[in-house]
């Protein structure tokens, strides 16, 4: 059973460093994009659409802050799915760790 609960521990860790990463790069976007940001895409995306031969549209605010919202709802959700993610990388870690001490002290 000691290969076995390692290797869950090292799952665990893993699962645990995975999910750092969803949760800065989500707490990195929601401090550091506002709306000037997203209206510049909108226009990056009109500029596109016209090069490729399409019409110009209009960018909105509402447009703007629908865009806006979006994004920052995107930017949660990885930050609650890295922290689940971790959370379950520890529990694993935690438990695989506790059963291996315990099996060294029956040894």
């Amino acid at each position: 059973m000691k290969p076995f609960y390692t290797f869950i521990l090292i799952i665990g860790i893993a699962l645990t460093l995975l999910g750092l990463r969803p949760v800065s790069t989500g707490i990195n976007d929601l401090n550091n994009v506002g709306k000037d940001d997203v209206e510049t895409q909108l226009l990056i995306e009109d500029i596109n659409r016209i090069r490729d031969g399409g019409r110009s549209r209009d960018i909105t605010s509402s447009q703007i802050d629908r865009r806006y919202q979006n994004y920052r709802n995107d930017a949660s959700g990885r930050i609650a799915t890295g922290a689940i993610m971790s959370l379950i990388g520890l529990l694993l870690s935690l438990f695989s760790y506790g059963k291996l001490k315990a099996i060294n002290r029956t040894e």
